[in-house]
């Protein structure tokens, strides 16, 4: 399995391709954007931003990457890779290069599991993975984690992406724009959107709220232009051992931002917290998607 950084990008200023060189990127056009010392590329020119710092905030971001690496949502990732698993198996001796995006990938994290994953299986097959998210802070720590990947900050309102270049569209979590994945999207690309369920950290929203609403998981219907072909949800306990990992938890969720100083007394008095996780996993294809099955 090879796995490269992808590097077909196009101007967010005037939509031409952008040519690698020894600073950064440059287009035909004369915009140039530099490589930052960590690697990744800032695409998301200033008046773009409709704050001065956009995203998740870098406590944020060092909160989330604690969490997730201490392995708490390892079986979101590990199926995630199963299902990217059966999607290139489907191609076997059609085709064997494929692309990703993780749009709106954080830190990193989903994006260096399932690459991690695959990377031990087929010798045939090649992937070219980019990681784009609005908060440079995010893009920076991925950046420092996994040198080989491309990581760019970008909106995914306008992906500095050429159109019919990917093959996966992961968002996790992320603010979904189907004009924009569609436009990017290859006819036999998949995309794999992950929400919340209804029973998600329940019991940590019990101590921050007064009233907890119970949402139902009414499934989601398939972006524009996309069909859906399957959904799975994924539900499991964790505990958590440390008042670290319980702050970790509360940290990198907007949760932090709506809390009380009641409630915020009562999580520090915790020694342990057992949680419900609970994912709703929707997959969608934009022409007609090979048949996959994931066990």
């Amino acid at each position: 399995m090879k796995i490269n950084g992808f590097k077909a990008f196009i101007c967010p200023l005037d939509g031409t391709a952008l040519s690698e060189n020894e600073a950064g990127w440059s287009c035909a056009q004369g915009h140039h954007f530099d490589r930052a010392k960590e690697g990744y590329i800032n695409l998301l020119p200033a008046h773009f931003k409709r704050s001065k710092d956009p995203g998740d905030s870098k406590t944020m971001v060092v909160a989330r990457r604690a969490f997730l690496e201490a392995g708490y949502y390892e079986p979101l990732a590990s199926f995630l890779a199963k299902l990217l698993s059966a999607y290139q198996d489907s191609f076997s001796g059609i085709e064997n290069k494929f692309s990703i995006l993780d749009a709106g990938c954080g830190e990193g994290f989903y994006l260096r599991e399932v690459l991690e994953h695959l990377r031990w299986e087929n010798d045939d097959f090649e992937w070219d993975a980019v990681g784009i998210d609005i908060s440079k802070w995010a893009v920076q720590s991925a950046a420092k984690k996994a040198k080989d990947l491309s990581w760019v900050v970008a909106s995914n309102a306008q992906l500095p992406l050429p159109s019919d270049s990917m093959s996966i569209v992961l968002n996790v979590f992320g603010f979904a724009v189907y004009e924009e994945f569609f436009r990017i999207m290859k006819g036999d690309g998949m995309l794999i959107q992950v929400d919340p369920g209804s029973d998600h950290l329940k019991e940590l929203r019990e101590i921050i709220y007064p009233e907890v609403k119970k949402d139902s998981d009414n499934e989601r219907e398939a972006g524009t232009g996309f069909k859906t072909f399957e959904r799975r949800s994924i539900r499991y306990k964790v505990l958590l051992e440390t008042q670290a990992d319980i702050q970790n938890l509360l940290t990198m969720t907007p949760h932090r931002y709506r809390i009380s100083q009641e409630s915020l007394i009562k999580l520090e008095q915790l020694e342990s917290l057992e949680v419900t996780v609970h994912f709703q996993v929707h997959m969608m294809s934009k022409g007609k998607l090979p048949e996959i099955t994931v066990h």
